[in-house]
């Protein structure tokens, strides 16, 4: 089965249920940067990114199309309120 939503990440970081064990996309409508993962993120904007499990995607861009099964993502911005649209399959 499908699953697709349109979420809105800020700065402050988030989660939504999203059960899914294959990505088919996550896509970054909003004018800034967002940073997306399937743990959370603890991820501040100070340049210090060391951490795994997490996507920086850039205004206009889309990632997917892979194996991916998690039950939860967790996202933020670097600013504003930026609109993404993700989407996945609950069994591959």
């Amino acid at each position: 089965m499908f699953i697709g939503m349109t979420l809105y990440a800020t700065t402050t970081e988030e989660g939504e249920s999203f059960p899914i064990e294959y990505l088919s996309h996550i896509k970054n409508d909003g004018n800034d940067d967002v940073y997306v993962g399937i743990n959370p993120l603890d991820v501040g904007f100070t340049g210090n990114y060391n951490y795994y499990g997490y996507f920086i995607i850039s205004p206009g861009e889309s990632v997917g199309g892979f194996k991916l099964k998690t039950s939860r993502l967790y996202f933020k911005s670097e600013s504003g309120t930026q609109k993404i649209r993700v989407g996945g399959l609950t069994v591959y």
